[in-house]
C-alpha cells in the first residue's frame, strides 16, 4: 500500500497443535492495551451467530417433520385397525378364536 508506517492489521496463522487461546493471551500481554487482538470467531462474529441460528432452525424443522411423520403413521395404523374390525367380527362369528 506504500505506507510502511501505518499498519491496520496483522494476520497470524498458527501451526496445528498450538493452543490459540494461550497464544492470543501471550500476544495481548506483549503488545499492551493499545491494540486489539481478535481470533477468527471474534472477527466473524456475525457469521458464527448466523451458523448457530441456522443449526437451531434446521433442528426445529426436522423435529416438526418427525412429529408430522409420527402422526401420519399413527393415523394409518388406526385406519387399518378400523378397516379390519369388520373382518375380525366375521371371523369370530365363524368360530375363530382370539389366539
Amino acid at each position: 500500500m506504500g505506507e510502511p508506517q501505518k499498519i491496520t492489521s496483522i494476520e497470524i496463522n498458527l501451526k496445528p497443535g498450538i493452543n490459540a487461546d494461550a497464544f492470543k493471551k501471550n500476544i495481548e500481554e506483549n503488545i499492551g492495551k493499545h491494540f486489539e487482538v481478535k481470533d477468527r470467531i471474534q472477527q466473524n462474529k456475525v457469521l458464527y451467530n448466523i451458523l448457530g441460528s441456522e443449526k437451531w432452525a434446521v433442528y426445529i424443522i426436522l423435529t416438526f417433520i418427525l412429529i408430522i411423520a409420527i402422526f401420519n403413521i399413527i393415523g394409518s395404523l388406526t385406519m387399518l385397525v378400523i378397516d379390519k374390525l369388520k373382518d375380525i367380527a366375521v371371523l369370530s362369528s365363524l368360530g375363530a378364536g382370539k389366539n
